[in-house]
């Protein structure tokens, strides 16, 4: 049972990272840079670029070669930018933790200003022995507990060096109302969402006067 929910979790969380591309534009691999976006948006949305206050989201799709296709400027509605917020403040959590979750699953991972000693493992509120079957991926937070606090809650022998909870809860809506956000406007441009790529999905948060005076999301999909 461990196993699967392991397995299932990594690969949710893999999806996420896909998804939830936070390179800057200029690093994105094989992308499209900086200026042929702001191209691409000055020529074809010139509302975006004079302060639309309507638009906060650009939709490009480009082809297997990072041509421009197909775009559209519209205003994505707060629950989806309430999701694309939240995916990538669970992404960037999970790029800093990982060194973390690394150590935790070597076994070196001890309580700060403890006394060294092995903390207890707590996963998802139930104690367990060892951790080293988990998958790094699949762990999404780590938080410390002192000896006295452990103590009170899992035992007199959790007072040794406190204890590590893990928590591998992870909420697929977010993935899932953001990709039916792709579909409605891709269908906006004429182009049907099984042509789309969406394993291979570039979003971008990009600050306010970067393509215009206002902050915009921008996604970037491929045409397989």
């Amino acid at each position: 049972m461990k196993s699967i929910r392991s397995t299932r979790l990594t690969a949710l969380v893999s999806s996420l990272i896909a998804i939830a591309s936070i390179a800057p534009i200029s690093e994105a691999q094989n992308g499209p840079g900086h200026a042929e976006i702001s191209q691409w948006i000055g020529r074809n949305h010139p509302n975006v670029i004079a302060g639309d206050p309507r638009v906060n989201a650009v939709l490009i799709v480009v082809d297997s070669a990072s041509r421009y296709v197909a775009s559209v400027a519209d205003s994505l509605p707060p629950p989806v930018i309430a999701a694309i917020d939240s995916i990538f403040a669970s992404v960037g959590a999970h790029n800093e933790i990982e060194s973390m979750a690394h150590e935790l699953l070597a076994g070196r991972l001890r309580v700060p200003n403890g006394d060294g000693s092995q903390p207890i493992y707590v996963v998802d509120g139930v104690r367990v022995g060892r951790v080293d079957s988990l998958m790094e991926n699949a762990v999404k937070s780590i938080q410390f507990m002192n000896g006295a606090e452990a103590a009170s809650k899992y035992g007199a022998d959790a007072a040794k060096g406190g204890a590590v909870l893990v928590t591998m809860i992870h909420d697929e809506g977010w993935s899932q109302l953001v990709q039916a956000s792709h579909r409605e406007r891709l269908r906006k441009v004429g182009i049907e969402p099984e042509r789309i790529d969406f394993g291979n999905t570039q979003m971008m948060q990009v600050r306010a006067g970067t393509f215009g005076p206002y902050r915009m999301n921008v996604t970037i999909l491929r045409l397989k």
